[in-house]
């Protein structure tokens, strides 16, 4: 009966702690694992998922030495691998990292999460090459429900091709620059992407289909799902392509966004995010808390106006009612002299209207951003300011408030 009611405990405990998990309450969930791991050492579930909630509170060494338990437990199961490449992954220690994640397809070739993240170690490491090929492995072709041949590269023109947004909105306008190129090459698109984006992307492109869910397609020939683009076209550090603007706002709701700012005339205006949504599973460390702004805030002749959605902060002007769409939010960012930014999808929306922007990194960033460099070759306005130690963020807000200062008196934000 002890037993009984001790699995009943248990299985109550592993449900409250995933739906904490899914709120982003790592803290909390971290603790309820750790119980669990007292009551039950060799609990399994309890050592995989409270290493990810230790990951989701920027603990990955932590998370290494619950991960490291797991496998000295169960060395045949592949997850256990994979999360050992995960927290390998943000210690930075990346060749070992790869270590686990082969160990883990040796196992299990179809373990999507396993090939994803060693997509992601290799192409921030710069190989582009296997990253672009586990990507190619990862089978989103299930996405579009299509059964036609997954685009790698054959020649589109007269044929028709269906495009499959995947991951936030900020991978997909980072995978938009490809849209045009690959309707240049004589193909019809028609291109599912999130209804947020549909009336910007389409007004950038309108010999291009942005069709909504539900509507009736004609004969395809091909699809490929957003991350697959840059396979098809062989992407590598020298054949990035767009790098400047590729998107244009509304010019007539940038004049209106310019006219509502006339009062403030005389000093810069400066567009700033400082969080992304907290659910997102990188958001422990992409984000930060307005509080930190302070030294960036006090310099002085900058007006500041937020891009955050639903956030407010002491010096920054909220227009968020406003920005009800990014086609909105892309006109407000044409009327800004600049935009400071963490890692979230209004730093691509700036980047790909070629807007100067300032982005603050964490110490292992998104792939996207690579390591040790201060510009970007994916967007060519873009300056990149990292944390030089995991978690703190002090440092380059000072750097960035000081180059904000410079700026201020030279009216130059490269």
């Amino acid at each position: 009966m002890e037993e009984f009611l001790l699995i009943r405990q248990i299985e109550a405990e592993l449900d409250a702690a995933r739906g904490l998990v899914r709120a982003g309450a790592w803290a909390e969930a971290a603790t309820i694992y750790r119980r669990l791991i007292e009551m039950r050492p060799d609990l399994l579930p309890a050592r995989l998922n409270g290493g990810t909630a230790l990951m989701g509170l920027d603990r990955a060494e932590e998370a290494l030495d619950w991960f490291a338990a797991a496998a000295a437990q169960a060395p045949q199961e592949p997850r256990v691998w994979e999360r050992l490449g995960a927290a390998c992954h943000e210690a930075g220690a990346f060749a070992a990292a790869i270590g686990h994640l082969d160990r883990a397809l040796d196992l299990d070739p179809a373990l999507r999460p396993a090939r994803v993240m060693r997509a992601s170690t290799r192409l921030l490491t710069g190989d582009f090459a296997g990253g672009w090929r586990d990507l190619a492995g990862r089978g989103a072709e299930a996405a579009t429900g299509l059964d036609v041949p997954v685009w790698r590269g054959e020649p589109v023109a007269g044929r028709a091709l269906v495009v499959v947004a995947e991951g936030g909105f900020g991978d997909t306008i980072f995978f938009a620059r490809y849209l045009p190129r690959l309707a240049a090459s004589g193909g019809k698109l028609h291109v599912f992407v999130q209804p947020e984006l549909r009336s910007l992307l389409a007004a950038n492109w309108p010999d291009i289909s942005f069709p909504a869910d539900g509507d009736r397609l004609p004969r395809i020939h091909y699809q490929c799902a957003a991350f697959d683009l840059p396979i098809g076209f062989g992407t590598d550090a020298p054949t990035i392509p767009s790098s400047s603007a590729y998107l244009r706002s509304d010019p007539a709701r940038a004049a209106l966004w310019r006219q509502r700012m006339e009062p403030m005339r005389g000093r810069m205006h400066v567009g700033i995010v400082w969080a992304g949504n907290k659910r997102t599973v990188v958001d422990y460390k992409r984000s930060l808390n307005p509080r930190l702004l302070a030294p960036l805030l006090a310099v002085p002749d900058i007006a500041f106006v937020s891009l955050q959605p639903g956030g407010q902060c002491d010096g920054v002007l909220d227009v968020g009612a406003a920005l009800d769409s990014f086609a909105a939010t892309a006109s407000l960012i044409d009327a800004l002299d600049l935009v400071i930014t963490v890692d979230t999808a209004v730093a691509h929306l700036a980047g790909a209207l070629g807007k100067p922007t300032w982005l603050l990194l964490p110490a292992i960033p998104d792939w996207r951003w690579q390591l040790n460099r201060r510009d970007s070759p994916w967007y060519s306005s873009m300056t990149l300011f990292r944390q030089s130690q995991r978690g703190n963020w002090d440092i380059p807000i000072a750097e960035l408030a000081d180059r904000l200062r410079a700026w201020r008196t030279n009216d130059d934000p490269s």
